[in-house]
C-alpha cells in the first residue's frame, strides 16, 4: 500500500509539472501584530504607506519537482543540492554515509522498511538518524523517529521511519507546503545578493510565525512542531521549525546553511561571501531589531542556550569563523529599520502568470533608516546636534548605534547625569555587542497637537483633518507667506478679522473671528490647502477640565483628580532597584518639569485601579512604590491582578514610573 502510494504520488508531481495549472498562493501576507508582545515591533515590519520601483523585473516560474535519490537531492528548480550543503552528513564516517544515503532515498520514497547496506552500533546509528533528519527539512512529514532491527551482536541491519503524519495525507499536505512555500522562494530569487535574499526570508519568517507557547508549556512540542511544516503552513511553531524552515528556504536559494542545536534549542549556521555566521530567527522574532543575525561562533557561545551539543560542535570546528563582515551590523548599517519589502507581491503570484495582469513584480518597497553610529559622548553631543537642533519638542527621539557594551555604559552614565541632554527615558536593544539606543529627550518646549517631528528631516508633517470640525486656529507651513494666509481668510465675507503669529521655524498661527463658524471653516480650510498651505487645527484646552486618561501638561497620563488639582503619571522610565528608582524619578525632567517622584502606595493605587483595570495602560508587571515602612520594607504593587505588600529585598528589579500633580 504505502509504494504504492509513493507511485501515486509521483505522478500528481509530474502532472503539475506538465500541465501548469494556474494556482494563486496560498501564502500569508496578512500579519498580526497582535500575537506578539505588545511593547515592541515585530523585526521587518514594514511601512505600507510608501513605494519606490527598485528592483522591477520578471519572474520565471520553475518547476514543481522532488529528489528521490540521494545523489540527486533536487531544489525546486530541478537543481542538484551538493553535498557541501550537508553539513551533518559531512560529519559521519564513510560506512554512515552509506546508510545516511540509503535512508535518505528509503525516506523520499516512504519505504516500510529500509536495509542497511553496512552494519553499524546503534551508537553509530543515532548519530546517522540525527544527521538525516537537520539536513533534510524538506522530509516534513517526519520529526526524526525510527525504530531499528538488529542481529544477535546488537549491531543495526535495518531500520524504520515513524512519520508524525498519516501518510495517506501526504498528498495534500505537501501541496499546501508548496502553495505556502513557493512563491516566496520565487522572489526571494530575485533579489541581488545573497544577505538580500537571508533578509528577504528572515524578516518574512519573523513576521508570519507566531511561536507556540501553549504547546511549550503543555509540553507538546514532538511531532510536526519540530518540522518546516508548521511554520510554513500552520505560521506556529517552536525553534525547531523557524530554523527548519530557514534552513529550507536557504538550501532551495543556494545558500549552504545548517540546522543546529543545543541540548534545549535549535537554530542554524549558514555561510555567507565564504564565512560561517549563526542565526536565531526563532530569538530575533518579536524584537524590534534582531539582535541573533549573522553572529560569529564566539559571539553565539556567549549567550544563554546556544551551548552547542556535540554534532553541532563538529560543524562549528570544520566550519571557523574569521570575521564579522557579513554581521547585520556591518552589512545593513547601524540599523534597518523595518524591512524594505512588503511582501505585496506574495498575493499576486500565480503559475500561469505570476502577477494577474502584469509580468513585473516590485520586490523592494520601502528604503531603510539608517541610524547615526556614536563611539562616545561628544559623539553622541554632534549627532543630536545635527538631526535635533537645539530647540527640539518634549518627546523628541533620538536612536543611535553604539559598537560596544561597555562604552555605551559611559555614554549612558553621562546621559544620566544630564552632561548631555534633559533625558526623558530611554530603551536599549542588543545587537551582538553592539547596542541600539532609543534615547527620548525632555524639553520645556511643548509640542503642537496633531503635529508629529520627522528628526531626520526636521520637517513638521501635518495630519489630516475633517474640514467639518474646524476650530479658529491654524498652523501652517510651507506653500505660502503668512500675509498671504491671512489675505485669503479675510477675502471671506463671514470673517470679521483675521491676524497671524509667527511661531518660529516655518510656522505660523492663523487666528480667526468668524460670523458664521459652523459655515466659513470647511469652505476656508479647503481654499487654504488648495492655495499651497499644510494646515491642522488645535483645540483650545485651557478653560477644560481634566479628565482621567487625558494627556497631562508634561506628556503623563492624568491617573487622579482631587479639587483643582490632577496628578499625572509617567510612561515606563526602566526597570531598575529600589534606590535607583528614586533617583531615576528625581531626575526625570518630562515636559521640562523637575517635580517628578516616584509614586507612594496610594497613588500606585490610583493608577492601577483608574488606568490599568480600564486599559488605558497595558503593565502586567510589579511597580516601586516610594512609601517605606518602619522594617525599612518598599512597598510593591503587581498591576496584573493588584497584589500589594511591603518587600524587604530593594534589590529586585522593578518597573519605574514617576508622578507629579499639577493645578488647573
Amino acid at each position: 500500500m504505502k509504494k504504492h502510494f509513493s507511485k501515486s504520488f509521483a505522478a500528481v508531481i509530474i502532472s503539475a509539472v506538465m500541465v501548469q495549472v494556474p494556482l494563486l498562493a496560498q501564502v500569508k501576507i496578512n500579519f498580526t501584530p497582535e500575537v506578539r508582545r505588545s511593547d515592541e515591533k515585530p523585526t521587518g515590519l514594514a511601512d505600507f504607506d510608501y513605494s519606490s520601483e527598485r528592483n522591477k523585473e520578471d519572474v520565471s516560474v520553475p518547476k514543481k519537482t522532488r529528489g528521490v535519490e540521494r545523489y540527486n537531492k533536487l531544489n525546486i528548480w530541478g537543481e542538484v543540492i551538493p553535498d557541501s550543503f550537508l553539513f551533518h552528513r559531512n560529519t559521519l564516517s564513510q560506512k554512515q554515509k552509506a546508510v545516511y544515503d540509503a535512508g535518505y532515498k528509503g525516506l523520499m520514497k516512504n519505504e516500510d522498511r529500509v536495509e542497511m547496506p553496512v552494519g553499524l552500533t546503534r551508537t553509530e546509528m543515532r548519530e546517522t538518524i540525527h544527521a538525516l533528519y537537520y539536513d533534510n527539512p524538506e522530509a516534513f512529514w517526519w520529526d526524526g523517529g525510527y525504530s531499528v532491527w538488529t542481529n544477535s551482536d546488537d549491531t543495526v541491519t535495518a531500520f524504520r521511519f515513524s512519520p508524525w503524519m498519516d501518510m495517506s495525507e501526504l498528498d495534500a499536505s505537501y501541496e499546501k507546503f508548496w502553495n505556502a512555500t513557493a512563491p516566496i522562494l520565487f522572489y526571494a530569487s530575485k533579489l541581488p545578493d545573497d544577505m538580500s535574499k537571508i533578509k528577504y526570508i528572515h524578516d518574512y519568517l519573523c513576521l508570519s510565525i507566531e511561536y507556540d507557547y501553549d504547546s511549550l508549556n503543555a509540553g507538546k512540542i514532538s511531532g510536526k512542531l519540530q518540522t518546516a511544516y508548521s511554520s510554513a503552513v500552520e505560521y506556529k511553531t517552536v525553534c525547531a521549525g523557524y530554523s527548519a524552515l530557514f534552513q529550507y528556504y536557504m538550501q532551495n536559494l543556494g545558500i549552504p546553511c545548517a540546522k543546529i542545536s543545543s541540548n534545549s534549542h535549535a537554530w542554524n549556521l549558514l555561510k555567507v561571501n565564504g564565512q560561517c555566521y549563526q542565526m536565531d530567527v526563532t530569538w530575533n522574532d518579536a524584537n524590534a531589531i534582531p539582535p541573533y543575525f549573522n553572529l560569529t561562533h564566539e559571539e553565539m557561545a556567549k549567550i544563554e542556550s546556544h551551548t552547542p551539543d556535540e554534532s553541532t560542535k563538529k560543524i562549528i570546528d570544520a566550519n571557523p569563523n574569521t570575521n564579522r563582515q557579513m554581521s547585520y551590523i556591518q552589512y545593513f548599517g547601524a540599523l534597518l529599520e523595518g524591512s524594505p519589502y512588503t511582501y505585496k507581491e506574495l498575493a499576486d503570484f500565480d503559475y500561469t502568470t505570476n502577477s494577474n495582469n502584469s509580468n513585473t513584480v516590485k520586490i523592494y518597497q520601502t528604503e531603510p533608516t539608517i541610524l547615526s553610529t556614536v563611539h562616545n559622548a561628544d559623539e553622541l553631543k554632534t549627532a543630536l546636534f545635527k538631526t535635533c537642533g537645539s530647540d527640539y519638542y518634549d518627546g523628541t527621539i533620538f536612536q543611535f548605534y553604539v559598537p560596544t557594551r561597555d562604552e555605551m555604559d559611559k555614554i549612558y552614565s553621562r546621559i544620566y547625569e544630564g552632561e548631555i541632554c534633559d533625558y526623558h527615558k530611554g530603551v536599549r536593544s542588543y545587537v551582538g555587542n553592539g547596542v541600539i539606543y532609543s534615547l527620548t529627550l525632555a524639553s520645556s518646549k511643548k509640542q503642537p497637537e496633531g503635529v508629529k517631528t520627522d528628526n531626520s528631516q526636521k520637517l513638521v508633517v501635518y495630519e489630516a483633518k475633517n474640514f467639518t470640525s474646524l476650530t479658529s486656529l491654524f498652523v501652517t507651513l510651507g506653500g505660502g507667506e503668512a500675509s498671504a494666509a491671512k489675505k485669503i481668510a479675510e477675502s471671506f465675507e463671514d470673517v470679521a478679522s483675521a491676524s497671524v503669529n509667527n511661531l518660529g521655524d516655518g510656522l505660523f498661527e492663523l487666528k480667526l473671528s468668524v460670523n458664521e463658524e459652523a459655515e466659513i471653516r470647511p469652505a476656508l480650510a479647503k481654499k487654504l490647502v488648495n492655495s499651497g498651505f499644510d494646515l491642522f487645527e488645535i483645540h483650545d484646552k485651557n478653560n477644560e477640565p481634566p479628565k482621567i486618561g487625558d494627556k497631562g501638561p508634561c506628556g503623563g497620563t492624568v491617573f487622579y483628580i482631587e479639587g483643582k488639582k490632577a496628578y499625572e503619571c509617567s510612561e515606563i522610565l526602566g526597570t531598575e532597584d529600589w534606590e535607583t528608582a528614586k533617583k531615576l524619578c528625581k531626575n526625570y525632567k518630562g515636559g521640562g518639569k523637575a517635580d517628578w517622584a516616584l509614586p507612594d502606595k496610594d497613588q500606585l493605587e490610583n493608577i492601577y485601579q483608574n488606568l490599568r483595570k480600564s486599559g488605558i495602560v497595558n503593565d502586567n508587571t510589579w511597580n516601586w512604590g516610594a512609601s517605606t515602612n518602619t522594617a525599612g520594607s518598599a512597598w510593591v504593587q503587581n498591576f496584573s491582578d493588584g497584589e500589594k505588600f511591603y518587600t524587604t529585598d530593594k534589590n529586585y528589579k522593578l518597573t519605574v514610573r514617576a508622578v507629579r500633580a499639577y493645578k488647573y
